[in-house]
C-alpha cells in the first residue's frame, strides 16, 4: 500500500522535474489539463460507474453528493468566520481566501489516493461525489469568489465531467430497464468495446494528474508559502474543517 501511495508522489516528482528544467512550461500544462478535464476524467467518470455501479446501488450512495456539498460548506463557514476576523485589506484577497476555504481539489488528488487504498469503487463514489462539489463550486462557491452573482447556473454545470457523469447515469437507468440479455450480441460487443475504450482512456487520468500536479508545484514561488494568508488557509482546510467534517460523518448513519 506504501509504495503504491509512493508511486504518486514519484510521478509528481517527474513533473516537477520537468518543470524545474524548462521542459514544460505554463502553456503546456494549461493544454495537458484541459486534455485531463474533457478527455481522461470524462472516461474515468463512465467506466468507473458503469463497471462498478447498478441503478439501485448508485442510489444506495446517495449521500456522497450531499456529504461532499456539506463538506463544501462546512469550509465556507469556517472562511466566512476567520475572514471577519482576519478583516483583509483588499477585497480580492478576502474573495478568494473565503473561496479556497471551501473549494479544495475534490477529484484529481482524492482519485490518486483513493486507487492505491480502496481500488475502483471508491474512484466511482469520487466521481459520484464530485456532483456535490460541481453544484457547490457554480453557485455558491462562483458567487463567493466573483463577489456577485453569475450566469446561469444550469449552462455552467453542463462542463464535459458533469455530462459524462448524467450519461452514465443514463446508461445505468437504460441498463436496468432493459437488460442486456435482450439485445443483439452485436450491440453487446460494440457496447463492450465502447467501454474499454472509455477504460483504456480514463486510466490515464492519475498519471496525467500527477505530472500536472508536481509541474504546478514546480512553477510556485515558494516564498509565496510563508505568508499569513497561506498560513491562515493551511489551518482551516487541512486542520479544523476536516476535523469538524470527520466528526459530523460520524454522527450520520453511512456504511463504513
Amino acid at each position: 500500500m506504501f509504495l503504491n501511495i509512493l508511486s504518486i508522489f514519484l510521478l509528481m516528482s517527474a513533473g516537477w522535474v520537468l518543470r524545474r528544467r524548462g521542459l514544460v512550461d505554463d502553456a503546456f500544462t494549461r493544454r495537458l489539463s484541459f486534455v485531463l478535464v474533457n478527455v481522461f476524467y470524462p472516461c474515468l467518470i463512465v467506466n468507473a460507474l458503469l463497471s462498478r455501479f447498478t441503478l439501485a446501488s448508485l442510489a444506495e450512495n446517495g449521500l456522497m453528493p450531499v456529504g461532499v456539498f456539506a463538506v463544501k460548506i462546512t469550509g465556507w463557514l469556517a472562511g466566512a468566520v476567520f475572514l471577519r476576523l482576519w478583516k483583509s485589506p483588499r477585497p480580492d484577497t478576502g474573495r478568494t481566501f473565503h473561496f479556497v476555504c471551501a473549494v479544495n481539489n475534490y477529484s484529481f488528488l482524492p482519485i490518486m489516493l483513493a486507487l492505491p487504498l480502496w481500488g475502483g469503487e471508491a474512484v466511482a463514489l469520487i466521481a459520484f461525489g464530485a456532483l456535490g462539489a460541481e453544484v457547490f463550486l457554480w453557485t455558491l462557491g462562483l458567487r463567493t469568489l466573483a463577489g456577485r452573482a453569475t450566469g446561469s447556473v444550469f449552462r455552467q454545470l453542463l462542463s464535459t465531467p458533469m455530462v459524462a457523469l448524467f450519461a452514465a447515469g443514463a446508461a445505468l437507468a437504460l441498463r436496468h430497464f432493459l437488460p442486456l440479455g435482450h439485445l443483439p450480441g452485436g450491440f453487446r460487443d460494440a457496447g463492450g468495446m465502447v467501454l474499454s475504450t472509455f477504460k483504456t482512456a480514463g486510466a490515464a487520468t492519475i498519471p496525467v494528474s500527477a505530472l500536472i500536479c508536481g509541474a504546478r508545484i514546480g512553477a510556485a514561488d515558494i516564498r509565496a508559502c510563508l505568508s499569513r494568508p497561506v498560513w491562515m488557509f493551511c489551518a482551516l482546510r487541512l486542520a479544523l474543517v476536516p476535523a469538524l467534517c470527520v466528526g459530523f460523518i460520524f454522527l450520520l448513519p453511512l456504511p463504513s
